[in-house]
Formats: C-alpha cells, structure tokens, sequence
C-alpha cells in the first residue's frame, strides 16, 4: 500500500510540472502575511486556471483565518490546502466500487483522451486483480474499434468488439450479458466522441445509459466524462451538458502532464457536484492515477 501511495503521489506530482506552484514566490521561510502576498497569490491562482469564483473565496477564507503576520512557508502552504480543503471537501467523495461487476462508461468530446483512459484502466484494473472486458461501444468509425484493440492487447485484456452489431446500445446490451456469463468484475465501455450540439447523438447516449440501468442497475455503474485538462474553461461546460444528458458521476481528467493550467481540477470541481476519480498523468498504459486531493494538492503547492 505505501509503495503504491508514493507512486500515485510521484505521478500526481510529474503531471503537474507544468503548471509550477501556485505558492507566491517567498526567498525566505518566513512569509510576511499582507495585501502584497494575497494578489500575488489571487494572481498565481487564476493563471493556473483556478478560476477566479473560487480565487477569490481561497483568498477571502485566508483573510478571515489567517491572524498571524508572519508564517513559515510550510504553515502557509498548509493554510492554503486548508482554505481550499474546506471549500470543496463535500464535492471529492469517489464513489465506492462494487467487488462484484462494476460498470465504467466513459463519454466525451472526440478526442479528449477516452480510448486511451479505457486502456490505461483496463491495465489499472487488471493489476489489481481484476477480470477485465472492454466494450467496444463506439460503431461509428472503424479506426476507433482498431484504436481500441491496440489498447486491448497492451493491457493484456479481453475486448468485446462484434463487427455485426452497430447498434451502439445493442453492443451494450450484449457485453453486458457476455459480462455476467463469464464473470468479469469490470466492465469498461468506450462510446463514440461527441458534441453536446449533436442532438442525435446525445439521444443516442441516452439510449445506452437506458439499456445500462434496465440490464445492470445504477449501484455498480460509474459515469465519467473524459476532459481534456489542456482546455481550460471549456471543460466545464461540456461536464455540465454531459451530465444533464446522463447524470454523470465522476470525471476522468486527462492530459494533466500536458497542461500548465493544473489548477483547472479545482475550478471543475468547484462548479460541478462532481468528483475527479482519475487522472492522465502521461502518454504510456500505467500513466493514470486515482485522484487524492491531499496528494494533488501537495503537488500544486509543492
């Protein structure tokens, strides 16, 4: 367990490189607490894609907590993950998986990252034991099924991938069934990129999470969008569109290694009764993480 700990925590801290830390910059241990250092540090916050709603609410709540005139950097980063700790604690709560069949359905725009995110899990899931089947949902491009094949094998896992089916949620329904038959204990299932402007898509994602409630439940199901960290503002608005389509549950964050705007986790979680359940922490099969906010937010103060 602490192995994996200090290399979730290593990888959380590789990915945010980019972004740098959000501390203002202090030549000395003892910080001098004034006007000077919270718009330094308002400023730093909204450059990392913080946002400025929750900026401000991490600056005001320091203000009104914050009595000292001085305090050692190490106080000061701890005042600041206590400042944003208490501002969003009830929105980070991971669901909690199922040690029967859980079900992961990934949706998002064309490429945000969820062919990957399904191989990268895939392997994830399947180092710790589990017996692991993609679904091969997205029918629409041919490339897309060949993507996800490749990744397939790299996890060294089964992928279910029938080439007579190109009903969307027909090939659901089936790896579903084929799920339960064999005993698989995750099911994760790739769905065609899409806009949230395509009406007929978006219809079409209804369909499949319907086929998913009727066939499976909601108590094992995990609903996550994949978003592209490298977006910014953006993202927030495609997790609001998605999640009034299917109730999303959660958010894949993807390219975080690639981003020197690493504070975008905040911002999204800050809008959206949403958790961050993983996190791309670069481009090979076992470069994701699962989310801790403790662990991130050292690497963002770090």
């Amino acid at each position: 367990m602490k192995n994996w700990l200090q290399n979730n925590l290593s990888k959380i801290k590789q990915a945010l490189f980019k972004t740098g830390s959000i501390l203002p910059d202090t030549p000395k241990a003892e910080v001098l607490i004034d006007e000077e250092l919270y718009e330094n540090l308002l400023e730093k916050l909204i450059k990392a894609d913080v946002g400025l709603e929750l900026s401000e609410k991490i600056i005001e709540y320091l203000r009104k907590n914050i009595k000292e005139q001085t305090l050692l950097d190490s106080e000061l980063k701890k005042r600041i993950k206590e400042a944003i700790t208490n501002i969003i604690a009830n929105q980070v709560e991971t669901p909690q998986r199922s040690v029967s069949t859980s079900i992961f359905l990934l949706v998002g725009v064309n490429g945000s990252g969820k062919t990957t995110s399904i191989g990268k899990l895939a392997k994830k899931f399947k180092e710790e034991g589990y017996k692991v089947l993609i679904v091969a949902g997205d029918t629409f491009r041919a490339a897309a099924g060949e993507q996800l094949d490749i990744w397939a094998q790299r996890a060294e896992v089964e992928i279910f991938s029938p080439p007579e089916i190109k009903k969307p949620d027909v090939v659901v329904y089936a790896g579903i069934e084929k799920a339960k038959k064999e005993n698989f204990n995750v099911v994760l299932i790739d769905t065609a990129g899409r806009l949230h402007s395509q009406t007929n898509l978006m219809d079409e994602l209804k369909k499949i999470d319907s086929v998913i409630k009727k066939h499976a439940g909601e108590d094992n199901v995990e609903k996550l969008i994949v978003l592209d960290a490298t977006i910014g503002q953006n993202a927030i608005v495609q997790a609001e569109m998605f999640s009034k389509a299917i109730n999303l549950t959660g958010i894949i964050l993807s390219k975080l290694d690639s981003s020197a705007k690493g504070g975008v986790v905040l911002n999204i979680m800050h809008k959206h009764a949403l958790p961050i359940t993983f996190i791309g922490t670069g481009e090979k099969v076992d470069d994701i993480a699962e989310f801790n906010l403790d662990e991130y937010l050292d690497g963002l103060l770090s």
